[in-house]
């Protein structure tokens, strides 16, 4: 019999694929919870048109206990997204610091869960952590947030449905354009960030909201068009070492796109505050 200690350890690679696969289970997770609502709500609907009020009453009461039950169920174990977090505790307690893809799956599964606002705590709590923990000198592997990990907080906030839901998104997008406008390239934002964003205003009912979604697009014009004249000075003169570095950092805004201009449109369709709508759609 061959002893336990030629049993082979989990590395990181083994981590990383145990919580990929926890993210994709989270999203099947958030799936089943968003249908049930969605039923919950329709029967809902279908009871309150029944002439009979008791009956209307009585139905009404046993399907919001089987809601309710279904619910406890669910929480009364772990999510995927707790089980990927919690991996992360795992592989520290063995000596294997988590790398960035680990990370960023975790965020993924908690963007993924369906749970609201929670989920979008939690999602921005993991990438608090790696904020905190970038550059320590005590971590193997230098980790720090990258694209993926910004737009999935934002997209976390983009789905959670909360008042807040919005603003915060776009506040994560703030700090990725500060990072990017300070050199840091690997967490610039693409235009899955800015349309998440984009996308959170139209859905969310504020006052202002179409004004906020489309100030969004104005400045992803306006740097489109930067890039566009900074590319053709290019071949016209030798530039400065500072002016070089700004003209790449232009290079490097994305260009608005069909779902980005359908969403701006949508929100101007849907402000309920907004006066001439149609015109500005």
């Amino acid at each position: 019999t061959s002893s336990s200690s030629s049993v082979p350890s989990p590395d990181r690679f083994s981590y990383n694929t145990v919580i990929a696969a926890l993210a994709n289970e989270s999203f099947t997770q958030g799936a089943a919870s968003n249908r049930r609502q969605k039923q919950q709500r329709k029967r809902k609907n279908q009871y309150q048109s029944r002439k009979d009020t008791q009956t209307k009453e009585n139905a009404l009461i046993d399907d919001s206990n089987q809601y309710e039950n279904e619910n406890k169920k669910e929480k009364s174990c772990l999510s995927a997204a707790e089980r990927a977090e919690a991996l992360l505790g795992r592989m520290r307690i063995r000596g294997i610091e988590p790398d960035v893809v680990g990370y960023n799956a975790v965020i993924s599964a908690w963007s993924r869960s369906g749970e609201g606002e929670e989920s979008a705590r939690r999602a921005e709590c993991v990438l608090a952590s790696i904020e905190e923990n970038q550059g320590n000198i005590h971590q193997h592997q230098y980790v720090r947030p990258n694209t993926v990990s910004y737009s999935s907080v934002i997209d976390a906030w983009s789905k959670s449905g909360a008042s807040d839901g919005p603003n915060n998104a776009e506040a994560v997008l703030k700090k990725m354009e500060s990072l990017r406008d300070k050199g840091d390239v690997d967490a610039s934002p693409n235009i899955i960030a800015y349309n998440s964003v984009i996308n959170a205003w139209s859905k969310s009912g504020e006052r202002g909201a179409a004004e906020r979604a489309e100030s969004i697009l104005c400045s992803l014009e306006r740097g489109s068009n930067l890039s566009s004249l900074s590319s053709s000075e290019n071949g016209h003169e030798m530039r400065s070492g500072s002016k070089m570095r700004k003209q790449s950092l232009h290079l490097l805004l994305p260009q608005p796109n069909y779902i980005t201009y359908c969403s701006v449109i949508n929100a101007w369709a849907y402000d309920r505050y907004a006066k001439d709508k149609a015109v500005r759609a």
